[in-house]
C-alpha cells in the first residue's frame, strides 16, 4: 500500500532529509585514503548523533551499522570493515537519518582523492556543489538520477522515472542493475512502491501529490551478473567490474518533485 503524506509529515521529513545532506556533504569531504570504511561509518554515526537524530539503517532486518559503505565493485549495502579506502577508489556512501519519527534516504559516490564530486539536484533547481565531478562514469550516474527527479511529478508513472534512469545509463554504455531497486519512505524506511533503475514509461503506479520515493541509480561499467559477499549483505559484480549508486529522497508536489535530501 502506498501511504499519501500530509503537508506536516512532508516538513518533518524535510528536516529530515535536510540533516541527512548535512551529513552527506561533511562525510564526502572527510573521506581520504588510508581511512577504513568503517572509520568512515563511526564519523557518519557521529555526525548524526550530534543532531540528536538516529540513523535509519541500524536494526533494519538486523544491521548494525550507522550507513553501507561500497567500494569499486561493491554495488549496495556495503558493509563497514577494516578494509582500507585508497586513491582512485569509488566509494558509495549511502546513509538515512530518523528525525521526529520520519526517515530520510541518501547515496553519493566519489573518486577518492582523484575527482571531484557534484550531488544531483536538478529536480529542485538548485545544485550544491562539494567539489566538481571529473570523472564520466560517474558524472553519468548524477545525469540520470537528475532527468529521474526530473519525471517525479503528478500525472507521471514510477515507470516514467525508472525509464529515464535506464534511458540514460544505457546511452552512454553503461548497465543498470535490475536485482535492486528504490521504495517509497516516510515512517518506515522502506515502503510501497518499489522504483526499479529500469522500465517502461507510463507503467506502473501513478505519481500523485503526498508520495514520497527514495529514488535510486544503481548501475555497473560491465553488464554483470551480481553476487553477495561471504557477510551477507554486500552485493558486488562477479567480475570487479566498477558501480556506482546515487539517491536522492523526493516528495511528489504540484510543482514536481521536492528534493528533500538537500542541504
Amino acid at each position: 500500500m502506498i501511504i499519501i503524506k500530509t503537508p506536516l509529515e512532508i516538513d518533518k521529513m524535510r528536516k529530515s532529509g535536510f540533516l541527512a545532506a548535512t551529513v552527506m556533504k561533511r562525510t564526502l569531504g572527510f573521506i581520504h585514503p588510508h581511512l577504513t570504511t568503517m572509520q568512515v561509518d563511526k564519523f557518519i554515526k557521529s555526525q548524526i548523533k550530534s543532531f540528536h537524530a538516529l540513523p535509519s539503517f541500524i536494526g533494519q532486518d538486523g544491521y548494525e551499522f550507522s550507513s553501507c559503505i561500497s567500494v569499486n565493485e561493491e554495488v549496495v549495502h556495503g558493509l563497514p570493515s577494516e578494509r582500507k579506502i585508497k586513491k582512485g577508489d569509488l566509494v558509495s556512501i549511502d546513509l538515512g537519518v530518523l528525525y521526529d519519527g520520519y526517515h530520510s534516504d541518501m547515496c553519493g559516490t566519489l573518486e577518492v582523492g582523484v575527482g571531484k564530486l557534484l550531488l544531483p539536484c536538478k529536480g529542485s533547481k538548485e545544485s550544491w556543489e562539494l567539489e566538481r565531478c571529473q570523472n564520466k562514469f560517474l558524472e553519468v550516474g548524477i545525469k540520470a538520477l537528475d532527468r529521474a527527479i526530473e519525471q517525479c511529478k503528478p500525472g507521471n508513472f514510477v515507470g516514467d522515472i525508472s525509464y529515464a534512469m535506464q534511458r540514460t545509463i544505457e546511452e552512454n554504455g553503461y548497465f543498470v542493475v535490475r536485482d535492486l531497486v528504490g521504495h517509497g519512505i516516510g515512517k518506515n524506511l522502506h515502503e510501497d512502491p518499489q522504483v526499479p533503475c529500469f522500465g517502461e514509461a507510463g507503467r506502473g503506479p501513478k505519481l500523485i501529490e503526498g508520495m514520497v520515493l527514495a529514488i535510486e541509480v544503481m548501475y555497473t561499467k560491465e553488464n554483470i551478473p551480481l553476487k553477495v559477499l561471504s557477510d551477507g549483505w554486500t552485493f558486488a559484480t562477479k567480475n570487479k567490474s566498477l558501480s556506482a549508486m546515487f539517491e536522492h529522497t523526493g516528495a511528489v508536489t504540484k510543482n514536481g518533485c521536492e528534493v528533500l535530501t538537500k542541504p
